[in-house]
């Protein structure tokens, strides 16, 4: 028999910090969560707590399966200018240690 699919989005967590311009609350608020283009290492510490509350919340909720939408920026391309390609390296390794959490 197979188990049915209680999907949710992960989104939630990356809601740590105050946020004073108009939000698009289904995109991660990236500027908000940076400085200097460079991700704050103690935010990203928030979020992985955060995340960690979530998962067990609305896995208690009956949710079984999550999307994280922002798993695109773990892809480097070739083509990317340096600075960009560094800046992606440093969110896959953010965002991996939350899949990890997932798992």
């Amino acid at each position: 028999m197979q188990e049915k699919l209680y999907l949710i989005d992960t989104i939630t967590p990356f809601f740590v910090r105050k946020i004073k311009q108009t939000v698009n609350w289904s995109k991660v608020p990236f500027a908000v969560l940076e400085k200097k283009g460079k991700p704050k290492k103690k935010t990203f510490k928030e979020i992985e707590e955060s995340f960690s509350r979530y998962l067990r919340r609305v896995k208690s909720y009956g949710f079984n399966g999550i999307s994280l939408d922002e798993l695109c920026y773990l892809l480097e391309y070739p083509f990317y200018p340096p600075r960009e390609a560094k800046k992606i390296r440093r969110y896959r390794r953010y965002l991996g240690r939350l899949i990890q959490i997932a798992f």
